[in-house]
């Protein structure tokens, strides 16, 4: 993931992984590698249009992401882009000496329309004139 404008190099990933095209699903991770982009809107924006992409081009019927519970920011994009919280795998994951919960999330296909139908595209650069794109 690249931003322009004052960003001198790619602040992170956004991936649909282990996709299984004939069940029509995938897995979706963003991950932002520069401090500076998080609470910015790169990652929302990121896995809103990653989403796009898995239903547009790929022809996916559900995206599904984990997150550790203590990634409060991650699971709330998640949230802001109309995935639902569908279970807990608990203790699922090992860091720092302690064992977390995953919160597993997820997307159907129509409540992505549903959700561009609404939606705008806000691209987050600074001084940028016209920064939202009208997704119809």
């Amino acid at each position: 993931m690249e931003a322009n404008l004052g960003w001198d190099r790619p602040i992170g990933v956004a991936r649909l992984f282990d996709i299984h095209l004939l069940d029509g699903y995938a897995f979706l991770e963003v991950m932002l590698t520069d401090r500076r982009a998080i609470r910015r809107g790169f990652g929302v924006e990121a896995g809103k249009l990653i989403s796009y992409y898995g239903v547009d081009v790929l022809g996916l019927r559900r995206i599904e992401a984990k997150v550790y519970e203590y990634n409060r920011l991650s699971a709330n994009s998640l949230r802001r882009n109309g995935f639902r919280q569908e279970g807990v795998l608990r203790k699922a994951g090992f860091q720092d000496g302690q064992c977390w919960d995953m919160f597993v999330f997820g997307i159907l296909k129509d409540e992505i329309v549903e959700q561009r139908r609404k939606d705008r595209i806000h691209l987050p650069l600074e001084g940028a004139g016209g920064d939202t794109l009208d997704p119809s």
